[in-house]
């Protein structure tokens, strides 16, 4: 998947198209992939369920131990599985070429993709039944989807659910991979035969994304508090709802 978004947005330049390029190669970062790992999510702990309802009801461990175990050891392969993904986009799309800019745009696609893992496993554990917890998980990734404003400018939506951008680890991703990619960032123009551009600084391009005050260090906080919110969740819902898998009846 890497490679094919790689060669789709090959070597980008620095004129006026490739700004809104850069913004689309965000934005298909922080949401394909996302919403690939939530339904890989739900189905590979919906299939789990069963061993680890039989398995606690049998004493056989505890439910904080059993969760422990389960991130640390899943955390690693999810952080290569990340860096694997987001190296052919940036070598690709020749993208930044700072070491700086390479370890950050790394993290940026982790945390997006780990926080649609912690909300999938929170939704999967709450919802027993896989067909309603992967219409839950759509539904929060499609409410968190649209406000991350590249389909839709956040200042042009109706301020009764453009809040929802705030909270959306979309768009602080998306948000977070922008501000890494344009800073001290400058374009030009020779479509338009003139010195003055209708875009000349990275500061300008993010202005019309609606990120211009928006702050780096605050995005990546607010997806580690997303993370660690939804895996609270989790535990909580493995703990307070009945882990029965539907299909067992009796």
């Amino acid at each position: 998947m890497g490679v094919l978004q790689g060669a789709i947005w090959y070597n980008l330049g620095n004129d006026q198209s490739s700004i809104r390029d850069r913004f689309g190669l965000f934005f298909i970062s922080c949401a394909m992939y996302p919403f690939m790992v939530i339904l890989n999510t739900i189905s590979q702990y919906d299939a789990e369920r069963m061993s680890l309802y039989t398995e606690l009801q049998d004493g056989m461990y505890q439910l904080l131990p059993y969760y422990m175990a389960k991130i640390l050891s899943e955390l690693p392969f999810h952080f290569v599985f990340a860096v694997m993904y987001g190296l052919p986009i940036w070598g690709l799309a020749g993208l930044k070429s700072s070491l700086s800019s390479l370890v950050m745009f790394s993290v940026v696609v982790f945390l997006s993709i780990y926080s649609s893992r912690a909300i999938a496993l929170a939704i999967g554990a709450a919802l027993t039944d896989f067909q309603a917890a992967s219409f839950v998980c759509n539904l929060i990734f499609t409410m968190f989807l649209f406000p991350a404003g590249f389909v839709v400018n956040i200042e042009s939506m109706y301020p009764a659910v453009s809040w929802i951008g705030d909270i959306s680890f979309v768009r602080h991703a998306f948000a977070s991979l922008s501000m890494v990619e344009f800073e001290d960032l400058h374009f030009v123009c020779p479509e338009y035969n003139s010195p003055v551009c209708p875009i000349n600084t990275g500061q300008e391009a993010l202005e019309s994304f609606s990120m211009g005050g928006m702050v780096l260090s605050h995005s990546l906080a607010i997806l580690v508090a997303i993370i660690v919110l939804f895996r609270a969740l989790a535990y909580a819902f493995m703990r307070s709802v009945d882990q029965k898998p539907s299909r067992i009846t009796t």
